[in-house]
């Protein structure tokens, strides 16, 4: 019966451990109510794949919450809030779109993250997006954020190799 009673009492430990590690961080002070958002993105009516994403927003209330998401091998993006929280605030986002590669090297190892091409300020880089995309004055992506869950799909024009300085990004 002893067995059985610690038995228990570790079931009972470990199951707490994993409920406790798997649980979402607590969200910071004022952060907005958050909403499921998936971006889709295609290039030429393919996915884009490996591009970053970063939402915009003129809102003063919602500029210090980062709303950034990641396409994966589908050009399919989960939309995050501070890297961490899953979804974006209500509310009205600029959509720019980022994915860069090495200038000396082929577009197949593109890079990642928004500005963040892997190289020294020196060495060029090549943006596989059009620069439209790349900044929030001239991106013509838009999403607005309802209290639903949001869903979509934006089309990042034709592909490009557009060599620029590590400077400029």
């Amino acid at each position: 019966m002893n067995i059985c009673r610690i038995a228990s009492v570790f079931a009972l430990l470990t199951a707490s451990f994993f409920a406790v590690g798997c649980a979402e961080p607590p969200k910071p002070d004022g952060m907005p109510e958050l909403y499921p958002c998936v971006v889709k993105l295609t290039q030429e009516g393919e996915p884009l794949a490996d591009a970053s994403i970063l939402c915009l927003s003129d809102d003063p209330k919602l500029i210090r919450w980062a709303v950034t998401g990641r396409a994966d091998a589908n050009g399919v993006a989960k939309i995050f809030t501070m890297g961490k929280f899953e979804g974006a605030p209500l509310g009205d986002f600029a959509v720019v779109v980022s994915k860069n590669a090495d200038a000396n090297a082929d577009a197949a190892s593109a890079s990642d993250d928004l500005g963040a091409s892997g190289t020294t300020a020196s060495e060029p880089v090549v943006s596989l997006v059009s620069l439209e995309f790349t900044e929030k004055a001239t991106t013509p992506l838009r999403m607005t954020v309802e209290a639903k869950s949001n869903e979509f799909e934006f089309d990042c024009g034709a592909k490009v190799e557009i060599e620029r300085s590590a400077e400029a990004i």
